[in-house]
């Protein structure tokens, strides 16, 4: 499965949102068990995936790389928290 998903542009993204769609409009209170399972198949499930893959993405940074990327792009992250 995620080697189809490599082929699909945007696939990690995609074909989880795509699942949770079908089986939400189809079935829409089958998964009304609470906790994550039920944030990833209702209609706040959007943001439930979102929110894993920037968890995710978050989780694969290189501490040794933080650094050179401070030093390129810290103005920019010091000013977006002072807005």
């Amino acid at each position: 499965m995620i080697n189809f998903m490599r082929r699909v542009p945007a696939g990690t993204f995609l074909i989880p949102m795509v699942v949770s769609m079908v089986i939400y409009s189809f079935w829409p209170s089958l998964f009304k068990i609470g906790g994550p399972t039920e944030a990833f198949f209702s209609s706040t499930g959007t943001n439930y995936i979102i929110g894993l893959l920037v968890f995710a993405s978050g989780t694969t940074v290189d501490l040794h790389k933080i650094g050179k990327l401070l030093k390129h792009q810290g103005a920019l992250v010091v000013f977006k928290i002072v807005l």
